[in-house]
């Protein structure tokens, strides 16, 4: 029953009472004897919880100290600014004209620069990757930063990823 939620967890995005829903129906179908609900329920949660661990460690440690770092400084909130460089870099220009153009070409290299486009993602599924993108799109800079170390995606090297997840799409 493990490996069936595991395979779930890390194939898809869907949530626990989608897990729990599906998990019920595999056993009613290969007819093995129904556990309790709130064994299933802790079942489904402890699988993924250790399978989301998994993709962040897999992911954090493929992170340069450097790159770490430069992901780290996009959190900050600069000296006489009112927000952070993540922000900067994530928000689009709100008209159009050739200057504009000009400075989002600019923009466009700081995050190529970066480098997170280089950094092995496989054998993270297209959707967690999805998942984590547009988590990394909505989230503000202080969210990102107040993460736990391995969801900000840190490890025990201090390796991190929190703002290069909307720059691994």
């Amino acid at each position: 029953m493990r490996q069936f939620v595991a395979a779930r967890v890390w194939a898809s995005v869907e949530g626990p009472r989608a897990l729990f829903d599906r998990a019920r129906v595999h056993l009613l179908k290969e007819r093995i004897l129904l556990p309790g609900i709130s064994v299933l329920v802790r079942l489904v949660g402890e699988v993924r919880r250790a399978e989301t661990e998994r993709v962040y460690a897999l992911l954090s440690g493929r992170l340069s100290d450097d790159m770490h770092q430069a992901l780290e400084g996009l959190l900050a909130v600069p000296e006489g600014k009112r927000r952070s460089e993540l922000e900067r870099l994530r928000t689009a220009p709100a008209k159009a004209s050739g200057r504009v153009l000009a400075e989002e070409l600019k923009r466009v290299s700081e995050v190529a620069a970066l480098g997170t486009g280089r950094v092995a993602t496989d054998p993270v599924p297209a959707v967690k990757l999805g998942a984590l993108a547009r988590y990394g799109l909505a989230a503000k800079a202080p969210t990102l930063k107040s993460l736990d170390e391995p969801r900000k995606g840190g490890d025990a090297a201090g390796h991190g990823a929190a703002a290069g997840d909307f720059l691994s799409r």
